[in-house]
């Protein structure tokens, strides 16, 4: 143990010793083994600061030491990037950008940064520098706090980055059939719906929504159909607005979720696939509303063709779902170094590739479960809609309001970027 204390600190003095025999190695070649990235960068700026030894992401080319790995929040448990955290020196506790009431960016330079997140604090009522800037200015918790880096207070103890959601494209040949799926949705259905609130997730509140109102327009009196409609969110705020709404679905465990909420609205639900609805009569609504479900259903043709037939004509469909142009394999996403940023400046780009395969994506919600999704090019959505008799009325990619951004740019910034959703506004002609 003392061999080792002894070694961790000639770690971060810079002072490492090869194991070899051969006497000391070349510090270019233990720094980049060895040494923490943010250290290194931080000494460049500050000859005096120390280069420490990574013990987080080592098989990554973005390896970090503690100091500069992921904290716990005090108030959802989740583990983010130390410049995504603040902490409340009159608590003592942790608070995510996540969970916090808002932040802002602070325009003051330092270690080769512009700036630094202000993080509004929802345990003392004020507003607390990030852990980066905290630590540049001798505040961070393991500064002031006796023990505290000893005891590696609040330090997640997970040693590499892993993402909530990790998915895997494979051909198209021998793909599940509507059961498997809606077994799959059946599992994690309590933990998907958990991040819910009333008006849905944070997609759903700040990008669709609003879209999706404007291109229902008074839904007084019209029948609705919610097709995919999960827990029933947006059938709860159908039927508020005076709508007679029906919702359909593949999963049962989503159904029981939705008929336990506000009973005393009169939502009729069915169980079946949206691509094969005979339980509902042809030219039987006024309006369809789908988000976020054309991509997860195995028929999509079947599913148009179905929303085209119970639709009356002159009834419109509003008909979210995730972009397909930014949705291809085989591993779309942004690139960023490190992988967990909070920084949007960290954003390098988002990768797109094999635009016009169609296949089937396997996505891994971490510690959950799994679930099953398609890619199809937006040509072959388009010429199936009109090809069903749609007319196209509107067009719509969501993007963030200037509002939005100047309260929560590190998370809401990047989607000024490229937009991760369409919304399709649609007549039966």
């Amino acid at each position: 143990m003392k061999e080792t204390r002894s070694e961790e600190r000639r770690a971060n003095s810079g002072e490492i010793r090869a194991k070899s025999g051969e006497g000391v190695a070349p510090r270019s070649t233990l720094h980049a083994l060895r040494s923490c990235r943010y250290c290194t960068q931080f000494r460049t700026h500050n000859a005096a600061y120390p280069r420490r030894r990574a013990a987080h992401d080592l098989s990554t080319n973005f390896p970090r030491c503690h100091w500069h790995w992921r904290y716990l929040c005090s108030v959802c448990g989740q583990p983010m990037h130390f410049s995504g955290v603040t902490w409340c020196a009159a608590t003592g506790q942790f608070t995510c950008l996540h969970c916090a009431p808002s932040h802002r960016r602070v325009d003051v330079s330092f270690w080769g940064w512009e700036y630094y997140w202000e993080i509004a604090c929802p345990h003392c009522g004020g507003a607390h520098p990030a852990l980066d800037r905290l630590e540049f200015l001798g505040q961070h918790p393991w500064q002031v706090v006796p023990g505290a880096a000893r005891r590696r207070l609040g330090l997640s103890p997970e040693s590499a980055f892993q993402r909530m959601y990790v998915s895997q494209f494979v051909p198209l040949d021998g793909a599940v059939d509507d059961a498997a799926i809606a077994a799959q949705w059946n599992a994690i259905a309590a933990s998907w719906d958990a991040r819910y609130s009333d008006e849905g997730d944070s997609s759903r509140v700040h990008l669709l929504n609003a879209v999706l109102w404007r291109l229902l327009g008074d839904v007084q009196g019209k029948r609705i159909l919610d097709a995919g409609c999960g827990a029933g969110y947006f059938c709860r705020l159908l039927a508020k607005r005076g709508a007679v709404v029906t919702g359909v679905d593949l999963s049962a465990s989503f159904l029981e979720l939705a008929r336990q909420r506000a009973p005393e609205l009169a939502i009729t639900y069915y169980q079946g696939s949206v691509s094969h609805m005979p339980f509902l009569a042809a030219a039987s609504f006024d309006a369809a509303v789908s988000i976020c479900v054309l991509q997860d259903v195995r028929d999509y043709q079947g599913m148009i063709r179905e929303l085209h037939r119970v639709l009356r004509p002159g009834g419109v469909l509003a008909l979210a779902t995730m972009h397909p142009c930014f949705s291809t394999p085989p591993g779309n996403g942004w690139e960023r170094q490190p992988a967990d940023t909070v920084r949007p400046e960290d954003r390098l780009y988002w990768r797109v590739g094999d635009y016009f395969q169609l296949t089937r994506e396997i996505w891994h919600w971490t510690g959950v479960g799994t679930a099953t999704g398609f890619h199809r090019p937006l040509s072959a959505i388009m010429t199936e809609l009109l090809s069903a008799g749609f007319r196209l009325r509107d067009f719509v990619e969501p993007y963030p309001s200037p509002e939005l951004v100047a309260v929560r740019p590190a998370e809401w910034l990047h989607d000024t970027r490229i937009p991760l959703f369409l919304v399709l506004g649609l007549v039966k002609e």
